[in-house]
């Protein structure tokens, strides 16, 4: 299946998740304001570092290599025990992390020790949130995306679904309660079709196995895992210091521009993820590794940038209809914020190349230096600039991030005539 055809499948889905976030996004705006925003944003960054450390951070190289040994039987099936095997006892260390330290996780990440009851929820329901991601990438890695498709998007249908009753009933706490049982409820409707096509299945676990998947999977895990904890624990940071430096509406209207930005975004990068990865994975050779990105950058830059120029012309009414008018402050922010988004999806064509030829050292480098400078810049412009500081310093750090991606991977995409 070629970029042409899996963006049109994986556009769909995520067209549908886009709506449902849009729908969500409004809703709470309207119960909870820019404070409540800011709040929901913090519980996402922990919903991410506990899911992604439930998993053993194993999932990218689980839809590697399930890729690379399509015609591998024996050592496909290997990758598939090890991983169930790595999940499972990884979904069961941070289950009890989290039901242990429910109430510490609760006051100091959320300022509020009233959510940790979300927090013991979640710890309970973790392990079907983390055989649903593995089911994902499996079914990623085998390039069944007609199939990836349909749970991606009966995940968004049970997402909104759960979301505008609870938020209704329950505002903020409600949508924190939707986001910690959507993704468990799902698995549980989708394990029929788990068994019927033998995704994987509990025998594997009998199946002894030497250390070399292992490896080949943990080696994964120590990239993964560092842009899963890195990455949210600094925008955590980031919202801590607005809301101290200004105030925490302040903070809601940053986490605003930054949901729209990643929003919009991944109608692209969904797309790179399910089509990039296990392409380049199974590219052997440097002229077909070149052909993939050149021809994927000629494809999504000229249509990032169109979308960007839209959305910046619009600006206004994107703020009234996906917010509303309490947020219109953070228009101030469109304008290098989306020069920042473009840079920012350039250098993920480069990332993915990391990942794909398990660039350990460079990857880790990359994720690490950048998110500190990014730490780092928005501390020093909105210091100096106000709110408006958070954009500039959002485009300079993926400019910079652009150049060394390009520069850390030229040894493999770079083809001497």
């Amino acid at each position: 299946m070629n970029l042409v055809k899996t963006s049109i499948l994986t556009f769909i889905a995520t067209a549908v998740r886009l709506s449902v976030a849009f729908i969500i996004n409004k809703v709470l705006s309207i119960y909870a304001g820019p404070s409540g925003l800011a709040v929901m944003g913090q519980f996402q960054n922990i919903l991410q570092i506990a899911l992604t450390a439930s998993t053993g951070a194993i999932n990218v190289g689980v839809t590697k290599y399930v890729s690379e040994y399509e015609h591998e039987l024996d050592s496909k099936k290997e990758i598939v025990a090890a991983s169930l095997k790595i999940s499972i006892v990884s979904s069961i260390c941070t289950s009890i992390l989290l039901l242990l330290f429910s109430n510490e996780i609760s006051t100091h990440a959320l300022g509020n020790a009233e959510y940790s009851n979300i927090i013991l929820i979640f710890g309970c329901s973790i392990f079907l949130f983390s055989l649903n991601q593995l089911t994902l990438a499996i079914l990623n890695g085998e390039r069944k995306i007609q199939l990836y498709t349909k749970i991606n998007i009966l995940q968004s249908v049970i997402s909104l679904l759960l979301s505008l009753v609870l938020v209704y009933f329950y505002q903020l706490y409600g949508a924190l309660l939707a986001l910690t049982i959507n993704q468990s409820l799902v698995f549980i409707l989708i394990l029929k079709v788990v068994l019927k096509e033998k995704v994987y299945s509990l025998s594997l676990l009998k199946k002894r196995l030497n250390s070399s998947p292992y490896r080949k999977l943990l080696k994964y895990s120590s990239m993964a895992m560092t842009t899963a904890i890195i990455s949210p624990l600094v925008l955590m940071l980031i919202r801590d210091y607005i809301s101290e430096e200004l105030t925490l509406d302040y903070a809601g209207y940053w986490q605003g521009m930054y949901f729209l930005s990643a929003t919009y975004l991944s109608l692209i990068t969904t797309s790179l993820a399910t089509y990039f990865l296990p392409k380049l994975s199974a590219c052997k050779k440097n002229h077909d590794i070149s052909r993939e990105i050149k021809g994927g950058l000629f494809l999504v830059v000229p249509l990032l940038i169109v979308m960007t120029c839209l959305i910046y012309s619009f600006k206004e009414l994107v703020v009234g209809i996906v917010f509303t008018p309490e947020f219109l402050p953070m228009v101030a922010l469109f304008k290098f914020q989306l020069i920042g988004d473009v840079f920012k999806v350039i250098s993920w064509f480069f990332s993915y190349l990391m990942l794909a030829k398990s660039l350990t050292k460079y990857y880790i480098f990359s994720e690490v230096f950048f998110s500190l400078t990014l730490l780092f810049l928005m501390k020093s412009f909105i210091s100096e600039n106000g709110l408006i500081g958070a954009s500039y310093a959002y485009a300079v750090n993926y400019f910079c991030y652009m150049l060394a991606t390009i520069y850390l991977t030229r040894s493999f995409w770079m083809v001497k005539k």
